[in-house]
């Protein structure tokens, strides 16, 4: 396994287009379908591996079951305005699954994995299958990777087979639905670091499991795993550099925008390395910026080459927010940044420190980088 194919899996995850979570689920399935014993399906042809892609669908109706067939549906898209692409053919088989008394997915599941349908469910499950087939083919299939690759089907590939002719309760979905492929390298990636990812032997999945049984399962374990996930920086720790900078353009009438250099009487903090990257409301990473620009930045890295051409004003905010708080500000910024403590210098050292940290996010980990 190469370095390359690690690096690539990474800015896949966070570079791709995130407009919905297709490609979460392409990606987990696929790990699921690796890691989990399939290897009857597993085909080698060339330098790639080989599966039907009907294994592939019956993960993502199983994924998407819970998340659609809740009281109150959980948004996979990000518009409003939209469903997603098999949203109608799915809450059709959820709704006649209900119907006849199921209490969860279970005996759709035991259905499908034996191929006998109920009568009722046949020609719903049909149209399902046949959507999620022309969806994961045609979106997450062709996309992933683009935004590295510059070119579809870069990873993922789809091959037509002859397709069997189904029968109104049987559903064969090894035969009839075509196979995918990936090379062997993300095979190999995969296989190795899917169940740390997703499956059994994830660490958070570990720690919940001992968890459980430890405090006599009275605890669920999705109550373990949000607990586990919750971090410990709020928005509240933004305050200080808030009354910072009102303070500031209350006393001089203006601020400067951090990353445009304009004068503004209106402002917001900017997370230079944003919070769903990195969850740090350090004082030094937290800096006036124009609504606007804030908002086109978003999630995205600063380029190296702007936080450059920002030294100045970037200096001139750390110089005040250290003026109001030095304890915090120097211990903040040599744990976040310098890594050692505050010499002679350090503002030059900390810019360079920040612009690697940048540089890392967009090139090794696949961040979206952002330039003016």
């Amino acid at each position: 396994m190469k370095d390359a194919t690690l690096i690539n899996i990474a800015n896949i995850i966070e570079g791709d287009n995130k407009s919905s979570t297709y490609k979460f689920a392409l990606l987990r399935g696929t790990i699921d379908i690796i890691n989990q014993d399939y290897s009857n399906y597993k085909k080698f042809k060339g330098n790639r591996v080989v599966y039907p892609l009907g294994l592939l669908i019956n993960k993502w109706i199983f994924y998407y079951y819970p998340l659609l067939g809740n009281s109150t549906p959980i948004s996979q898209i990000n518009n409003k305005k939209k469903d997603i692409a098999f949203d109608r053919e799915l809450k059709e088989v959820i709704s006649l699954d209900k119907k006849r008394g199921a209490e969860d997915m279970s005996v759709l599941y035991n259905e499908i994995r034996s191929g006998k349908i109920d009568d009722n469910l046949s020609k719903p499950l049909l149209k399902l299958y046949s959507k999620l087939k022309k969806t994961i083919i045609g979106m997450p299939m062709k996309h992933l990777g683009y935004s590295k690759n510059r070119k579809h089907y870069s990873i993922f590939q789809y091959h037509s087979t002859s397709q069997r002719k189904a029968n109104n309760n049987f559903i064969d979905f090894t035969n009839g639905y075509g196979d995918f492929s990936i090379p062997v390298e993300y095979y190999h990636a995969l296989m190795l670091l899917g169940s740390f990812i997703s499956g059994q032997d994830s660490i958070i999945s570990k720690w919940s499991d001992f968890s459980y049984s430890s405090s006599g399962k009275k605890i669920t374990k999705s109550k373990i795993i949000s607990q586990l996930m919750e971090a410990p920086t709020t928005i509240r720790d933004m305050i200080e550099s808030i009354n910072i900078y009102r303070k500031l353009l209350a006393d001089t009438g203006y601020i400067t925008c951090v990353w445009t250099n304009t004068t503004i009487k209106k402002f917001d903090v900017d997370h230079v390395i944003p919070f769903s990257v990195w969850k740090n409301n350090d004082l030094w990473n937290l800096l006036p910026a124009l609504p606007k620009a804030n908002n086109n930045k978003s999630n995205k890295i600063p380029s190296p080459t702007l936080i450059e051409s920002s030294k100045d004003r970037i200096f001139d905010y750390w110089d005040l927010l250290m003026s109001k708080n030095e304890i915090r500000f120097s211990r903040e910024i040599e744990n976040g940044l310098l890594g050692q403590p505050l010499s002679k210098g350090w503002k030059r050292i900390a810019l360079d420190k920040l612009k690697e940290k940048a540089k890392y996010l967009i090139q090794i980990r696949g961040y979206e980088e952002w330039k003016i």
